[in-house]
């Protein structure tokens, strides 16, 4: 028996599972979290033993890690939730446990530090971008990028604040809101100013892999994404299907690869957000977790036979790692977001949904009672329906007819 420690977790199904998955396999579970009551709807079980710090403070859950292992000794320290990556790669490399670098993860975290990485060794995956801290910047960083362009914060996710910018009125009205940016979701400072970028064009997938530490990287898989609401000026997914073969996956790889090398991840199950252009493919994101929004804890595993979930424990605890797939059939995911604002009173036919062809799982995501509008971010998503078919196309094809059917109520 091993004893494993999660510092915070995702609560879109990874965080859930991965606890699960430590004590079917006999592991002890140590959870450390800012505020477990955050979690009493989606993890009804913390572990063994919950201890409550500021683990947004990568040095103080450091130190603290270093007591409780010289108590009770740790074998492996990870994460699934986004916002804590950096933090418990510190704490695992604070006693010597196998992880990501708090470095590695730094650079993917903040997306200006991974643009700048980029330029120098694989400069062909950046879109043309700039640096916006003053509002000397903005103007300059307008001309040299142009309209239309994409504004992001440094260190924010789910598309959270993330806008597509049509003209200079516009960067300067997000410019103004920019500087009323406080923290994350998970409470954490927003770096100051802003990243523009040039708009890139193509289709949107992201690539799953799986590296124990000093490991040979490997492919779990291509996602195909559907993204909506850009009429809107924003960006959110609404739909994704895996495994993708339509595109050249050898390429992604070998590119996302170079990227990963570049920034220093080297260690984890690793989502990479890319889009294929004319010109080549180009890097949106790295995230240096397992992909959410059920597509690493719920599609990969009905796809393939196998969930990446477990390699999350497995590289924790220093164990080698090889992906091979049980099967090979079709996954897919969408969501449905709210058509207009208002109140959300629930989802009227969920059991229909489920009695459609292929349909595996339907979702309710958000409490009775919530305020919902039209999507600007991935968080306001209110349902998910997962479908499984001979392949991806037909997966997504199957939960975009149920997502026809679904009717939400809206007072």
């Amino acid at each position: 028996m091993a004893h494993i420690a999660f510092v915070e977790a995702s609560i879109t199904g990874a965080g859930h599972l991965a606890i699960e998955f430590a004590k079917a396999a006999g592991h002890e579970v140590t959870f450390i979290s800012r505020d477990p009551a955050i979690y009493a709807r989606c993890i009804p079980t913390l572990g063994d033993r919950v201890v409550v710090t500021e683990t947004n403070d990568h040095v103080k859950l450091a130190k603290l890690v270093q007591q409780l292992h010289a108590q009770t000794p740790f074998d492996g320290i990870t994460t699934t939730a986004d916002f804590h990556v950096p933090q418990a790669a510190a704490a695992a490399q604070a006693i010597g446990l196998p992880a990501l670098t708090f470095g590695g993860a730094m650079n993917a975290r903040n997306k200006y530090r991974m643009r700048e990485l980029l330029r120098r060794r694989v400069p062909h995956l950046n879109p043309g971008y700039a640096y916006v801290i003053t509002e000397e910047d903005v103007s300059r960083a307008a001309a040299f990028i142009g309209f239309p362009c994409v504004v992001k914060p440094l260190n924010n996710n789910n598309g959270n604040n993330v806008r597509l910018i049509e003209d200079e009125a516009e960067l300067s009205a997000y410019w103004t809101w920019s500087k009323s940016w406080t923290t994350n979701s998970s409470k954490q400072k927003l770096e100051d100013g802003f990243l523009i970028e040039a708009l890139i064009q193509g289709a949107e997938v992201s690539v799953e892999t799986v590296q124990a530490c000093h490991g040979v990287r490997q492919l779990i898989g291509v996602t195909g994404k559907t993204l909506t609401a850009i009429e809107r000026g924003h960006f959110v997914e609404s739909a994704h299907c895996f495994p993708i073969d339509d595109v050249d996956v050898d390429l992604l790889f070998s590119e996302v690869s170079a990227a990963l090398d570049t920034l220093d991840v080297t260690c984890g199950v690793i989502h990479t957000e890319c889009r294929i252009t004319p010109s080549g493919i180009k890097l949106i994101e790295v995230n240096p977790r397992l992909a959410g929004g059920k597509i690493g804890s719920h599609l990969v595993e009905l796809a393939t036979g196998v969930n990446p979930v477990r390699q999350v424990i497995d590289i924790a605890l220093g164990k080698n790692v090889t992906w091979t797939r049980a099967f090979s059939i079709g996954a897919a995911i969408r969501y449905v977001s709210a058509p207009r604002a208002g109140c959300f009173m629930g989802l009227e036919n969920q059991e229909e949904l489920r009695a459609l062809p292929g349909v595996n799982e339907v979702f309710v995501l958000k409490e009775l009672g919530e305020p919902v509008a039209p999507p600007k971010a991935n968080e306001d998503r209110l349902v998910a329906i997962i479908a499984e078919a001979n392949n991806a196309k037909i997966a997504l094809q199957r939960v975009d007819a149920a997502a026809a059917c679904v009717r939400l109520k809206i007072d």
